[in-house]
């Protein structure tokens, strides 16, 4: 059991790493494809619908990172109570 919870954390914290580059990447995508446009006055529908996209993702992408973050501490704090029992 204890290195399937290794595998585990190292699952865990391998996709928080790729949830960190997806919150960053759509925040440089938001900024350079929504907001320098809106800057310029050139206002679509299109940037208002990739806008609610793009805002979409990053919550979305926040709530996996948090609830994979809990999971990460979680199973940091079974392998140590784990290895104290030994």
């Amino acid at each position: 059991m204890k290195i399937s919870l290794k595998i585990w954390l190292v699952i865990s914290i391998l996709l928080v790493l790729v949830s960190l580059y997806g919150v960053f990447n759509t925040r440089v995508s938001l900024t350079y494809e929504v907001y320098e446009p809106l800057a310029m006055g050139k206002v679509t529908d299109s940037l208002k619908e990739k806008e609610e996209n793009y805002k979409a993702i990053l919550f979305w992408l926040w709530i996996l990172i948090g609830y994979i973050s809990i999971n990460v501490i979680y199973i940091t704090i079974l392998l140590r109570r784990m290895k104290k029992a030994k």
